[in-house]
């Protein structure tokens, strides 16, 4: 039973592990997105004024 418990607990850390990593990518796109957007407001409002 010890071996199987260890599995159990060593897969849910691999699956932390790979949430992890999902958190840290979604973050950056995250900032990406809000970067592109304010880059495409600045753009909005320099044609607004011509």
């Amino acid at each position: 039973m010890g071996d199987e418990v260890k599995q159990v607990v060593d897969n849910l850390n691999k699956q932390k592990d790979a949430l992890q990593t999902w958190k840290e990518k979604l973050k950056k796109l995250n900032i990406l997105e809000h970067k592109l957007n304010k880059e495409a407001e600045e753009e909005d409002n320099t044609g607004e004024e011509e």
